[in-house]
């Protein structure tokens, strides 16, 4: 399948590079936002803490890194195995970046949801938090939902 076929290739650019897909992000706590994937839950949410594993300070790229990082609130709400890959997606800057006050090992919380699949598309809705309640960015994506065969 192309899409398999394109995560491959990324994979192999990343590990030209010296990068590991795994060096890149890192979850606080197992614990997360929403319910179980592939599982046909009630609604799509889905979230949690998230920051990079190598500390960097947190600018506008970082912010943009991490609204698309984490797993789509679609899989929460499908009984189905899929792929997800985006068709447009948009962040809205709410606080001046980069952020001193925001130290670069502190983990933000990502929070996802959806209200709305058809048609073989999707979009989801992303807000970015600090831990004292700041939001940093908002995120409106459009994707593609891609069976990719069974549980």
């Amino acid at each position: 399948m192309l899409y398999d076929d394109g995560i491959d290739r990324g994979l192999r650019i990343l590990g030209s590079f010296g990068i590991k897909i795994d060096d890149v992000f890192i979850v606080s706590d197992p614990r997360h936002l929403g319910g179980r994937v592939f599982h046909g839950g009630d609604r799509a949410y889905s979230g949690g803490w998230m920051r990079l594993r190598r500390p960097v300070p947190i600018d506008a790229a970082v912010v943009a890194c991490l609204v698309d990082a984490w797993m789509p609130s679609l899989f929460t709400r499908i009984d189905f195995r899929a792929y997800a890959p985006t068709v447009e997606m948009t962040v809205y800057f709410r606080a001046a970046l980069p952020a001193p006050e925001v130290g670069p090992e502190e983990f933000l919380l990502g929070v996802f949801s959806s209200k709305r699949a058809e048609g073989g598309f999707w979009e989801e809705d992303g807000e970015l938090w600090t831990r004292d309640g700041r939001l940093l960015a908002q995120s409106r994506q459009l994707a593609l939902v891609l069976p990719a065969g069974p549980k």
